[in-house]
């Protein structure tokens, strides 16, 4: 891969994401979201309405890490450890773990089967599209296209696997305890636009809290999974490209 290329790639994932959080909440002030009977036409409770959802906290994740790769490649004045596969497969993992919940849902909804969120407005199915189509379509070409070093399944399934999960676990901590505050703290939490459970498929109250539980404990495994398939499928890819580079037979 040519460094115009990658360049590309880490700009793209530099500015895109945060684009497109930013580009909603100046659509939620100007023209605001009726949830329940209430507005989002505040700066404030914009924000706090972007970040209830994982997928804005995976796009500053993805944006910090284009930025530090971006910085890598120009400069050269940051560690290798930024660069390393590791770190770009749990950059692709969750990405695809976000935009195959999203999509899953999509498809339900479509087909009268379930609720989906931020599908009411223009810009929340433009901003959709972009972060749960395009970036984790780009990102997952990336992945396998790019040269960087490899890590072999094992010791990728014993030093590296478990570090998908660390953002999953402060991710899930920060919305249990959110989700505690506002119901006991805040006056009609059923009917305010911060929403105590902003997924509607893991509303305890009203899906009942087996499923809730299940939802959070699947979302660990299927992001373990994922992030170790990846790894395993990316060696197999530079296996047969070297197969085909050596013409072994």
């Amino acid at each position: 891969m040519n460094k115009k290329t990658e360049k590309f790639f880490y700009i793209w994932l530099s500015i895109m994401p945060p684009l497109g959080i930013l580009f909603e909440i100046i659509c939620l002030i100007i023209w605001p979201e009726t949830l329940e009977g209430k507005k989002t036409s505040y700066f404030d409770i914009a924000v706090m309405y972007e970040f209830r959802y994982a997928t804005i906290w995976v796009s500053v994740f993805t944006m910090v890490y284009g930025i530090l790769n971006w910085i890598k490649l120009d400069h050269n004045i940051i560690g290798d450890w930024v660069a390393r596969r590791n770190f770009l497969t749990t950059i692709t993992t969750l990405s695809f773990v976000e935009s195959l919940v999203y999509n899953s849902a999509f498809v339900a909804y479509y087909l009268g089967l379930g609720e989906i969120a931020s599908v009411e407005t223009w810009y929340n199915i433009l901003k959709a599209v972009m972060e749960h189509f395009v970036t984790p379509t780009i990102i997952l070409i990336f992945y396998f296209i790019c040269k960087k070093n490899t890590v072999d399944n094992k010791t990728y399934i014993k030093k590296y696997s478990w570090l998908n999960l660390i953002f999953i676990f402060i991710y899930s901590t920060y919305m249990i305890f959110r989700s505690f505050m506002i119901i006991n703290f805040f006056e009609d939490w059923e009917n305010n636009s911060l929403m105590a459970f902003p997924y509607p498929q893991l509303n305890p109250y009203t899906k009942g809290w087996g499923l809730y539980i299940f939802g959070i404990i699947s979302t660990y495994i299927a992001t373990w999974l994922i992030s170790v398939t990846l790894n395993f499928l990316i060696n197999y890819v530079d296996k047969k490209k070297l197969y085909k580079k050596n013409n072994v037979k």
